[in-house]
């Protein structure tokens, strides 16, 4: 039969996850011969055989993948035939333009773990085993095309054992750069004091000492963990005292999903998303309840095991859940280098669980929670950091979007895609700062992009908006809601709710419960919560008595001292300086921020008081939302120089008035927040035809009021989008500032 000759380019995560052997083995199922080899733009191959065999072969193609890989394209042209008797596995090419991504670190496979617990196996107990479906990838990677020598592996050089594996096409460990065993590979030491403990000596202390008690700084994929024994109270409170943490949650690890059914109640979806190769931290519904892990919630963060290192500690004696959390001194980045960790952590460690394999891109465990069957990030980072994210439309020139500033990330973005960098936390701090600006760097030579254009927030004092002069700047909320936009792929015109905790607005008050409209061209402000002043600033977020005393004294005026009585923790002293600077307007900023709305809400539930870390009222608000109540309470909407207001004032009032527990609060609250929201979304549709709702902003972490949200919209007949895989917080508006780098909407 005649014979044709394909160029095949196939472009996503293909890298790092079996895609080469998988092509080999079904160009030899279809009699193909030609070759494959991993370039910048993706995988590229050359099939010569039959129509049919070709046909069959590029459908397979798409269909039938690695599991672990993802196709975003897959390329076809005819060439002219050649001279080739075989199929072959060429050498990587380097010298196109990169528009491939690096893998991302995946969780330890079924049959490395079986590998690893084998006692006849040569791998046996060995902790960094790992395979083509399994292992680290974006960690260790410092240039693509993603082979050994442009690892932190290049220096382990194998043996002719795991060479044989690494060179045999029909081998489960053909080209798995970390390639390793315990001859040739990684080792593993524990030290503790003047004691030094290795290989599986050093995990069975380790073990051993967090039974006792003691608190371990675990070295993990991306970054030093600290590990204790979340049964033991006083290991917890010796954690939380050393690490300035009182009150915030600590993620929890367990060995497999029946010890994640002992405490969380899971659904199928939850059971999927915690087993997946990814392994992110999932938020679920407390069934049994552990001291001092996340007080005053109702939910735990779980993951499970997910590196050799971690399985083999939990068969090594440990029965309990884990205490997993990132290991850094208070809000800095976590560490990654043995020496600093030995120096910054000591004061918190009682122990050091480390190896020799560097990590070269830090990355703390991604965070997510499950809602009607989809997958929400809270924080994007081990296992779905970098992924790209198709655009709508093509860039003329390569971008980067610098993000906002108190959850830091950016946005690189090239032709028809863009890539989110992983979680990196507050950029106030110095430390996130350099932390940045090194994922940056690392970011733009795997990616070989230099931008050109570049966008940013609209706020002058943010670290983010002052590394370039020359920006296209977009309105904090706006950049929320273009990055649903941009996430679904979605055309104009749209409604857009955006609730968040801060952000400046056109009118250099505070923003944060914004109602607006997207056109092709222009955006508008059409409505908002009615703003309340902040006296003290940024110390009200911390003290959040004295937002309810501002609402309370905007409803009551000089009547507040009626309400004394709600503020018994607070001196008189402290009042009167509060309500004076009310009154005079000093250091009292105005705010429309949905955000501070729960905060003032909280202190009248009973919430915890002292706040000490970021939406801790909030949570602690949404925590006692245990079902939908028949009655909410009532906002009044107000229509105001042609803009619809939110207005609190009423729910105050019933609050104070009846005095309801924190419960009724919480229930009829969110309820009412959800129905006058959608109720506004409404006016807005009557008046401009839109049908379609985005969702956008930190608020929107906060399940309950999501899934009140669309739920009621949907009822209205709106069609609702929200974020999944980027973040509705701060994270993700830098996609959103790319979508308007290309747009420049106007107000």
């Amino acid at each position: 039969m005649k014979k044709i000759r394909k160029k095949i380019i196939v472009s996503g995560i293909v890298q790092g996850v079996g895609f080469r052997p998988f092509i080999y083995k079904l160009a030899k199922k279809h009699n193909l011969t030609g070759f494959v080899f991993n370039s910048l733009i993706g995988v590229e191959i050359e099939a010569q055989g039959t129509k049919t065999n070709l046909d069959k072969f590029i459908e397979n193609i798409k269909k039938n993948h690695p599991p672990q890989s993802k196709v975003d394209a897959v390329l076809v042209e005819n060439i002219k035939l050649k001279t080739c008797k075989n199929f072959q596995i060429k050498f990587s090419n380097s010298k196109t333009q990169n528009s491939t991504i690096i893998p991302h670190d995946l969780a330890t496979c079924k049959d490395c773990e079986k590998e690893i617990f084998a006692k006849n196996n040569r791998r046996y107990l060995y902790p960094f085993t790992n395979c083509t479906n399994c292992g680290p990838r974006f960690t260790i990677v410092n240039g693509l095309p993603y082979d050994r020598q442009k690892t932190s592996m290049k220096s382990f050089k194998m043996c002719k054992l795991c060479q044989k594996e690494y060179d045999d096409p029909f081998d489960r460990r053909f080209h798995a750069q970390p390639n390793a065993c315990n001859v040739c590979g990684p080792k593993i030491w524990l030290e503790i004091g003047n004691k030094k403990y290795k290989g599986n000596e050093a995990l069975l202390k380790s073990a051993k000492l967090i039974k006792q008690g003691k608190i371990i700084a675990l070295k993990s994929l991306g970054g030093f963990q600290f590990a204790c024994d979340s049964q033991n109270f006083s290991s917890v409170k010796k954690l939380r005292t050393r690490k300035k943490r009182p009150d915030k949650p600590f993620a929890l690890m367990v060995s497999d999903i029946k010890m994640a059914e002992k405490f969380c109640y899971i659904n199928k979806k939850e059971k999927e998303i915690l087993t997946s190769s990814q392994s992110p931290i999932v938020m679920l519904k407390k069934r049994k309840d552990i001291e001092g892990i996340a007080p005053n919630l109702n939910t735990f963060g779980i993951m499970l095991a997910y590196t050799p290192i971690h399985k083999i500690l939990f068969a090594s004696g440990i029965k309990n859940p884990l205490i997993m959390t990132s290991a850094n001194k208070s809000e800095e980045p976590i560490c990654i280098s043995n020496e600093i960790a030995k120096k910054d952590l000591k004061n918190i460690a009682d122990g050091f669980l480390m190896h020799d394999r560097p990590i070269v891109n830090r990355c703390d465990d991604s965070v997510v929670f499950e809602l009607n069957g989809n997958m929400h990030t809270i924080r994007y980072a081990r296992g779905l950091a970098p992924q790209k994210i198709n655009l709508p439309f093509k860039l003329k020139q390569p971008t980067l979007a610098t993000g906002a500033n108190k959850t830091g990330s950016f946005v690189l973005g090239r032709d028809n895609f863009a890539i989110l960098s992983q979680y990196i936390g507050d950029l106030d701090i110095v430390e996130n700062q350099k932390f940045y600006k090194e994922s940056l760097a690392n970011m733009q030579n795997f990616l070989k992009i230099k931008p050109k254009n570049f966008a940013s927030d609209t706020h002058p004092e943010y670290f983010t908006s002052q590394l370039f002069k020359k920006t296209t700047r977009t309105q904090h909320h706006l950049s929320h809601i273009l990055s649903v936009m941009a996430e679904n792929s979605l055309k104009d015109p749209v409604i857009g709710l955006s609730f968040d905790g801060t952000g400046l607005g056109e009118d250099n008050s505070i923003w944060g419960g914004e109602f607006l409209i997207i056109n092709k061209n222009n955006w508008q402000r059409a409505g908002y919560l009615k703003p309340i002043k902040m006296p003290g600033g940024d110390k009200a977020v911390s003290e959040i008595w004295r937002l309810t005393l501002s609402w309370i004294y905007e409803i009551f005026g000089d009547k507040w001292i009626r309400f004394r009585h709600l503020f018994k923790d607070i001196t008189k002293q402290e009042l009167t300086i509060c309500i004076n600077m009310v009154k005079k307007n000093i250091n009292s900023p105005k705010t429309s921020s949905i955000g501070r709305l729960f905060d003032a809400v909280s202190y009248l539930a009973d919430a915890d008081k002292k706040i000490s870390y970021q939406a801790q009222a909030a949570m602690e608000l949404e925590a006692k939302y245990n079902k939908k109540p028949k009655k909410s309470y009532k906002f009044d909407i107000l229509n105001t120089n042609k803009k619809f207001i939110l207005d609190a004032s009423p729910v105050f009032k019933e609050i104070i008035k009846n005095r309801d527990k924190g419960q009724e609060v919480s229930e009829k609250f969110h309820l009412g927040l959800a129905l006058a929201s959608v109720e506004i979304a409404n006016k807005i549709s009557l008046k401009t035809g839109i049908k379609i709702v985005c969702l956008s902003g930190g608020v929107f972490q906060n399940k309950v009021l999501l899934e009140l949200m669309i739920k009621e919209l949907e009822k209205k007949g709106f069609e609702v989008y929200t974020n999944k895989i980027i973040p509705s917080n701060d994270a993700g508006v830098g996609l959103g500032q790319i979508f308007n780098n290309r747009r420049k909407l106007k107000l």
